[in-house]
Order: C-alpha cells, then sequence, then structure tokens
C-alpha cells in the first residue's frame, strides 16, 4: 500500500447528526469514511473490509460501545484494530477505565477539538499504511532481493541503499513468524530465518547445506518438479517432519528467486504450522456430522428459532409432522405457521406462547396440553420443551423438540373408559349381593321364606356374575398381553363343534331354543379349550338373544368351499345328518327339554365320512335368527364391554367382555373374526382358522 492509497475509516454512532459532524473534521483527510448506524452494521462493515481505524459512540441503543468493542475483538481480524471512543456522557474514569479494557487505544470526551481528533486519526492512518506494507514483506523479500541484486549489478551507488535494503530484509526475514527458508537450483537450504528453528527444531547451522528434503522425508522434491509445477506449489499443504520425527501440517508458499536477468538461481519457501487450525476445522466437521446425525435419527420433532422467532434447522421428523418439506420452513417465523391457534381455534397471542418466553427471559417450559397445526390446516395434540440457547449471557435462540401424543391420549381414554365400565360392571353385582345379604342378615327377610330364597338366588346369581366377569377381563388381560400361551395340539373340528353343543344344550333348552350342528371331520393346530371358549360365547350370545322357537346354526367348512354351498336359513331340513367316517362317534346332543319351532329337529344324529382334504383355512359360522345388530353397532362389536343394548347386561347377564375374547383368541391363531347382521332378521358370525397342512 503506498501513501496516496485511501485507506477505510469506520465512523459508527447512532446519531446522523453526530456522523455529519465527524465526518466534516475527518473529510479533508482525504481517506474513505464509512459509516454504521449501530453496533450490528459496524460489525457487518468488518466482514468485507479492512479499517485503519474505529471511531465508535459508547451510548447506542441495543448493542453499545463496549459490547461492539468486545465483539471486534474476538476477531482474529480486527484484534490490532485501533479503536477510539467519542461519548458526551460515560464522563468518569470507571467508563474510561472500561473503554481501555475492551481494546480501545483512546478514549474522547466530547465536546473535543476537531484538531486532536484528526491528529489522532492521521497517526493510526500512518499506522495502517505501515502496518499494510509490513504485510506485503513476503513478496517484497523476492522483489527485495531482486531490486538488492539489481541496484549492485546496474548501479553500484552506494553502499548506504544497500545496508539499508539490507537492513530492511534482515528485520523482515528475522521478525517475520512464519518459518523462511532459501534454497540453490539444488534445493540445498541456504539461509532460514529464526522462527524455522522454532517450527522444525534444527538450529540454523544444522540445516544450513543439508538437502530441503530433511523437512519432508519420503515426499521427493526437485527443483525441476517445482519449476514445472510452479502454478500448483506456489501455495499447498503438505505433513512436513521436524527434527524429532513429530509430524505437523503445514501451508506452504514457494516462490522463484531470480537474479537481475530474471535467471533463476533458488526457490524461497514460507511455511505455517496449521495443525491446530486442521484439526479444528476436523473437529467442527465431526461435530456437524453428530449434530446431522442426532437431527435425522432422532424421532422426536426438533427445531431452533433465533432470537426473532424464525427457523434455524429443523430435522426431517418435525417437518414430517408438521406437512412440510424442511427447506420450506427455514427462516419462517414458527408460531405464525404451526402456533397461530390453540386447540379450539382461537388465536394464540404471540405474547401468550411458552416459546416466546424462553426467547424473552430464558426460561425452559414443558407443555403437554397444546397443539400444533399441520401445513394442510389440521391440528395435532403435542407435547414440547422449549429450551433458550445462550451465548455470552445473551439469549439467540431456542431449541423446541416436540412429540405428536394422538396415540397416548387415545390409550388414555381408552384406559379411563375401561376402569369407568369395569368399575360400574363390577359395582352393579356387588350392590345386588349386598342387598340381599343385607336383607338376610338384619333379619328383614326369612332365609327359608320365598324372598329369602329368592334372596338367596340374586346373591348366588351375582356372584357367579362376579366371578364371570372377573374371569374373563383377567382372560382377556392375558391373552392380549401374550402372558397366556396356546397349547396348540392337533384337533378335530367335529370335536370340538360337537362339544360346545353339548356344554350349551341345558342353556338352549331353558331358552327353548333349538340347536343345530353340521360337523366336518376337519384336522386343525389349534389350542381345543380356547377355539370351544370361543364356539361356546359365540352360541351363548345366540341363544340368549333368539327368541323362543328359533334355531341357532353352528357351521363349518373350508373357506374355498363356501361358494359352493347353498344358503342356510329357512332351508334347513327337520331331521340334520352329517357324515363323519372314520372317528370315533361324537358325544351326543342333549335333546331339548321341549320341541317348540315347527320344522326344527330337537336331536342330533351324526355319521362318519372319509376325512376332508386339508384347504388354507377352515371357516366356522354361528348363524341365529335373533334381532340383529345395528349397522352402526357391528364396529364396536368386539370392543371390551361393548354391547348392542346398555340394558344387555342387565337383562342376559352378559359381562359385554366375550366376543372381545373370541377375538384375541382367534387373532392369536392366525385366523380372522367378523360379524354379518341385519337388523330384525338374525346375525352370522364367522371366524377362520389356518389348516395344519397334510404330513
Amino acid at each position: 500500500m503506498t501513501n496516496d492509497e485511501k485507506v477505510n475509516i469506520l465512523l459508527v454512532d447512532d446519531h446522523p447528526e453526530n456522523l455529519l459532524a465527524l465526518e466534516a473534521i475527518l473529510e479533508n483527510l482525504g481517506q474513505n469514511l464509512v459509516r454504521a448506524n449501530s453496533g450490528e452494521e459496524a460489525l457487518k462493515c468488518l466482514l468485507d473490509r479492512d479499517f485503519a481505524v474505529i471511531l465508535l459512540d459508547v451510548q447506542m441503543p441495543g448493542m453499545d460501545g463496549f459490547e461492539t468493542a468486545e465483539l471486534i475483538r474476538l476477531r482474529p481480524k480486527n484484534q490490532q484494530t485501533p479503536i477510539i471512543f467519542l461519548t458526551a456522557f460515560h464522563k468518569n474514569e470507571e467508563f474510561m477505565f472500561k473503554g481501555y479494557a475492551v481494546g480501545a487505544v483512546d478514549y474522547m470526551i466530547k465536546p473535543f477539538p476537531a484538531e486532536v481528533l484528526k491528529s489522532k486519526v492521521s497517526v493510526f492512518i500512518n499506522i495502517f499504511k505501515a502496518n499494510a506494507q509490513l504485510k506485503q514483506q513476503k513478496s517484497l523479500v523476492e522483489s527485495t532481493n531482486l531490486e538488492l541484486q539489481n541496484e549492485i549489478k546496474k548501479h553500484r551507488k552506494t553502499t548506504k541503499l544497500l545496508e539499508i535494503k539490507q537492513g530492511e530484509f534482515e528485520a523482515i526475514f528475522e521478525s517475520i513468524p512464519d518459518a523462511v527458508i532459501f534454497t540453490d537450483l539444488n534445493l540445498k537450504i541456504i539461509r532460514c530465518n529464526p522462527a524455522f528453528t522454532t517450527l522444525f527444531g534444527y538450529e540454523s547451522t544444522e540445516a544450513i547445506n543439508q538437502d530441503y528434503q530433511i523437512i519432508c522425508k519420503d515426499r521427493k522434491i526437485s527443483l525441476t518438479t517445482v519449476l514445472n509445477n510452479i502454478d500448483n506449489l506456489k501455495n499447498y499443504e503438505m505433513v512436513y517432519f521436524r527434527k524429532n520425527g513429530e509430524k505437523f501440517i503445514g501451508d506452504t508458499i514457494n516462490t522463484l528467486v531470480k537474479d537481475a536477468e530474471g535467471n533463476t538461481i533458488g526457490l524461497l519457501g514460507i511455511i505455517r504450522d496449521i495443525t491446530s487450525r486442521k484439526r479444528a476445522e476436523e473437529e467442527i466437521a465431526i461435530l456437524n456430522h453428530q449434530k446431522s446425525l442426532i437431527l435425522q435419527s432422532a424421532g422426536e420433532g426438533i427445531y431452533g428459532v433465533n432470537s426473532a422467532g424464525k427457523t434455524t434447522f429443523i430435522n426431517p421428523v418435525a417437518a414430517k409432522m408438521l406437512g412440510y418439506e424442511p427447506s420450506e420452513l427455514i427462516g419462517q417465523p414458527m408460531h405464525n405457521l404451526l402456533h397461530h391457534s390453540k386447540a379450539d381455534g382461537s388465536p394464540y397471542p404471540l405474547e401468550e406462547c411458552p416459546i416466546y418466553k424462553s426467547l424473552k427471559d430464558g426460561t425452559i417450559h414443558h407443555i403437554n396440553n397444546e397443539v400444533f397445526w399441520r401445513k394442510n390446516g389440521f391440528s395435532f395434540p403435542v407435547e414440547y420443551v422449549s429450551t433458550p440457547i445462550e451465548e455470552q449471557g445473551e439469549i439467540v435462540g431456542a431449541v423446541i423438540t416436540f412429540k405428536d401424543i394422538t396415540e397416548r391420549q387415545a390409550i388414555e381414554q381408552i384406559k379411563n373408559e375401561f376402569i369407568a365400565v369395569v368399575s360400574h360392571e363390577l359395582r352393579t353385582p356387588l350392590t345386588a349381593i349386598h342387598a340381599a345379604l343385607n336383607l338376610l342378615s338384619t333379619g328383614l327377610v326369612d332365609a327359608n321364606s320365598e324372598k329369602g330364597r329368592r334372596a338367596i338366588a340374586i346373591a348366588e346369581e351375582n356372584s357367579d356374575r362376579l366371578v364371570r366377569i372377573v374371569n374373563d377381563i383377567l382372560d382377556l388381560e392375558r391373552l392380549q398381553s401374550g402372558k397366556m400361551g396356546l397349547s396348540k395340539q392337533p384337533c378335530n373340528a367335529a370335536d370340538l363343534m360337537v362339544k360346545a353343543i353339548n356344554s350349551m344344550q341345558e342353556m338352549a333348552n331353558s331358552a327353548k331354543v333349538n340347536l343345530s350342528v353340521s360337523p366336518q371331520s376337519i384336522v386343525l393346530n389349534a389350542d381345543s379349550d380356547r377355539i370351544l371358549q370361543v364356539l361356546t360365547n359365540l352360541l351363548s350370545n345366540a341363544i340368549k338373544f333368539s327368541p323362543a322357537g328359533a334355531t341357532v346354526w353352528l357351521t363349518v367348512e373350508l373357506q374355498g368351499d363356501r361358494n359352493q354351498k347353498s344358503a342356510v336359513g329357512a332351508g334347513f331340513t327337520d331331521n340334520l345328518t352329517t357324515k363323519t367316517d372314520n372317528l370315533t362317534k361324537p358325544a351326543p346332543v342333549s335333546e331339548p327339554e321341549s320341541a317348540v319351532g315347527a320344522g326344527f329337529t330337537n336331536k342330533l344324529t351324526t355319521k362318519t365320512d372319509n376325512l376332508t382334504k386339508p384347504a388354507p383355512a377352515v371357516l366356522f359360522e354361528v348363524k341365529d335368527r335373533g334381532r340383529g345388530i345395528p349397522a352402526e353397532k357391528l364396529d364396536t362389536i368386539f370392543e371390551r364391554f361393548h354391547q348392542v343394548d346398555a340394558s344387555d347386561s342387565r337383562k342376559q347377564g352378559g359381562t359385554g367382555l366375550g366376543l372381545a375374547i373370541c377375538r384375541s383368541i382367534v387373532q392369536q391363531h392366525g385366523g380372522e373374526i367378523w360379524v354379518e347382521s341385519l337388523l330384525g332378521e338374525g346375525s352370522n358370525f364367522y371366524f377362520t382358522l389356518p389348516l395344519t397342512p397334510n404330513p
């Protein structure tokens, strides 16, 4: 830099009139005067240019002069930039000391003589230019050497001038912090500076006349290689070796040394140890990679906002839950996008938002009763934590982690409903038992009287009902939790069907309902007790909800044969016969107490047939002609405590768990269960079981 070149002077003041005044004082210095209205703007100016001196106002809104100076000094490039504080308010020594403490070279109280300020600025302009000239000394090493040779060769005018130039060169050579070496055409070291000794551990006497190879070991370098690749070797990084064998990474600048005629006479190398910088870069890259992995693999939504509430980063899970691409959300005000309204649709003021409070007061907020809004306009319940980010005591943003708790809330609702229903179902029989026993214990009713016997019967019936409820609940929980293992063994569908009919015959007789069974000999690999439980549950329900004189049918078929059979219903024969040859004859079905329902048989007869060939699955069907199930109940009939009519448990003594148990047993066998029903016409319950393949 020459004395004629202009330098930059940074003027920082939040009052335009003060900036005008400073420009008026300094304009005749003929330099570039750069304005900044705040500390933040001043920091931005420092990013793209160098300044000879900074005139900095102390009293400014937002970031004051002291804070600005501290941040300026944090940048290695600006640690030596002169700062002169200008103030009309902070006049006492405490503020002056504080100014010097943060790196100021002067502290001037307004008003001050314009010439004094101009003189001080002029000094720093000269210093800046001198420093700029020093920075150019790397290139001047070569030019100075050539200039010296040219002076000696062409002019040899004065030894004085040579001594001056040589002195300048020596000062630069000796004081430059980077290692500097000169080699001859054979790449033998002919000179090195003190920084070379510090960096490599060789004394200059040890290094001189040694090959350049002593510092790069197994890497072979020749001057021919350098000459042919000088454009690539002017500035590069390579591994060097110290005298003790220790490796380090060096940033290298090579320059050819030429004589007055332009002939290459050697090589100038400048080497700087950048190992720490490279290690720091690697650590930063690793940290960034780890951060990226964490964000990519986290199961929760994570995003960050700056102090203005705008998104600085967001992980894919968060973007997916919100229905956006991550790129759509970067730089956007998140409150306006996902937190603008409450669950009821009413506006959510920014001032009430916990995330906003984290940014303002630095508090951590854990919220579990709010909603976020997706891109499609629908909301979903969330649990989130808002944590502020602080840098040097200042809140610069916040990190928000959140999760969709829709499923959790649904589970909690199911749990609450289950507890409420169970409590009600247990309380009902207990109340009846308590009332009956109270009548007997207080003597209000004689145990041997008709009323007493009725009270005992009520207590006994409700005790049985209570036991059934508890057993059904325990069975269902063990089935659904997997704690009730299945004991699968080969069994015959015909045997299971006949046993189910036999066990339900007494109930059917009491209800004056006929049972019709069409067993087929199909081998299953199943837990026979559990499948029997499914059949009896379905038959029990069919009997309960069938009118007197009606018939309940139990059939089985290979699933592939279903479409080949005729519909079962009014066409059932009066005397049903099924063939089951080559099998032990099933136990007989009990005869109902009275024959009811014209055209229906009260007695089941069975015959034997050859074993049916196995198919992928077998289909069981329990059909009745009872009252049927409303269409809106079909989707919930297999849920816990769900019944077609709330009065069913009182009238029929059911627990509302039978079908839920059936579903769990069938599903654990790998099968399916469903119902088809028309209101007023009856219901058909079906379930399938996989078949055991032939050996």
